[in-house]
């Protein structure tokens, strides 16, 4: 079986690695529902949420693909937007794990046989739109329920994973929150945590008897529109496979994007000394832990700047007085707010921005590290050592 990481589906030239189409499963993430191309598809009641609408116009050919539904975009089209997801997959033979119409269904675990083994696979998305609930369709959220069904999923199966979906965006290094659970998912008896969301690597560590992948990245994606990000047109595929006394074995394998004729090819990066230094940056921040609290905060004041501040209209300066660039950011960013706010769109976008921030678990753990630590309410661990392997990881540009 291998791992893979987001799949938004734009085109249908893609061209896989042959490994791929070998006939194992691959699991990876369907990032936002399969509706075909948007402009055929009408929504009669878009759900209200943060952010863009995502969709998979086309879904990869030739793997024995397994998805994971559980995700922030599935129910950006609402719950036509699932049904048809589950339609088109079903019609592809393709299973799926992590949404339904109910969240009794959205939780269930699906069963696979890989090489004669018996893998069992539940899902979730910590807090986002679209959660399922009593009666009302939705994706399976992160939460303590997950441990008894990974205790009586593991009486069934040869090995359990759980597919998660909970990162910062554009963040190389996995919250603490996150590091939490997937650390307590093994201790109930999962054999592998295959993360994604972050939309960048996060690296891997083994953790007792079971192996972490805390963000796999991008494994297909728009180049026109990813392009211009640090790190987000390579990601790392897992292999996962049963060593003759049934051992679990794995082998991370590196993957890029690469535009060709009109559509995409992907990629194994044989060798690059730029992804070489990148992953061992990112195993230097997991293995010690100093050095992890540190490049985190470093991480957690970086994004909060250029991805949280305007939207809160919260600017932490360490107590000293605001820089004449200090003023004139907040003056751009209230012209901003005001000239939305005339054009009637602030109503609908700004609120539901800062309710994501309050109900989702890693928004709330980055803001919490990085006001802390700016407003001196929490212990900076943030040494030179810390600051260096972060900005690596966060300025890395993409691998060609």
């Amino acid at each position: 079986m291998f791992l893979v990481g987001d799949h938004v589906g734009f085109t249908n030239h893609v061209i896989l690695p042959a490994w791929l189409n070998g006939g194992e499963w691959v699991l990876g993430n369907l990032e936002g529902p399969w509706i075909g191309e948007r402009a055929k598809w009408s929504c009669p009641e878009p759900p209200r949420k943060a952010g863009p609408r995502v969709w998979n116009g086309f879904v990869a050919e030739g793997p024995r693909w397994i998805f994971c539904l559980a995700n922030n975009h599935m129910m950006d089209f609402g719950v036509e937007g699932l049904k048809e997801t589950l339609v088109r997959c079903g019609a592809r033979g393709i299973p799926v794990v992590g949404a339904g119409d109910e969240t009794k269904r959205a939780c269930a675990p699906i069963i696979v046989e890989e090489a004669g083994r018996c893998i069992g696979i539940l899902a979730c998305a910590e807090h986002q739109f679209g959660m399922a609930d009593d009666g009302v369709p939705g994706i399976a959220p992160l939460g303590a329920w997950m441990f008894d069904a990974i205790r009586e999923l593991r009486k069934r199966v040869d090995a359990v994973i759980v597919s998660v979906h909970a990162a910062v965006e554009m963040s190389p290094i996995p919250t603490p929150e996150a590091r939490a659970w997937y650390r307590a998912l093994i201790d109930s008896g999962a054999d592998v945590v295959h993360g994604h969301h972050a939309h960048v690597p996060q690296g891997w560590e083994t953790y007792k008897h079971g192996r972490i992948y805390y963000g796999l990245g991008n494994f297909l994606v728009d180049p026109a529109r990813w392009g211009k990000s640090a790190n987000t047109l390579w990601s790392l595929t897992v292999h996962l496979s049963f060593a003759s006394d049934g051992s679990l074995l794995s082998e991370v394998v590196p993957v890029r994007i690469v535009e060709e004729g009109g559509g995409v090819r992907i990629d194994k990066i044989e060798r690059s000394e730029v992804a070489d230094a990148y992953l061992a940056a990112l195993q230097d921040v997991l293995d010690d832990e100093a050095c992890y609290r540190g490049a985190w905060q470093t991480v957690a004041i970086d994004l909060y700047h250029s991805l949280y501040e305007h939207n809160l209209g919260f600017y932490p300066v360490d107590g000293h007085r605001p820089s004449l660039r200090d003023w004139l950011k907040r003056l751009y960013h209230t012209m901003r707010t005001l000239w939305a706010f005339f054009r009637g769109t602030e109503k609908s976008n700004y609120p539901l921005v800062q309710y994501n921030y309050v109900q989702c678990e890693s928004h709330r753990d980055l803001l919490a590290e990085a006001m802390g630590v700016r407003l001196g309410v929490r212990r900076s661990f943030m040494t030179g050592k810390a600051k260096d392997l972060a900005c690596l990881l966060l300025r890395t540009m993409p691998i060609h």
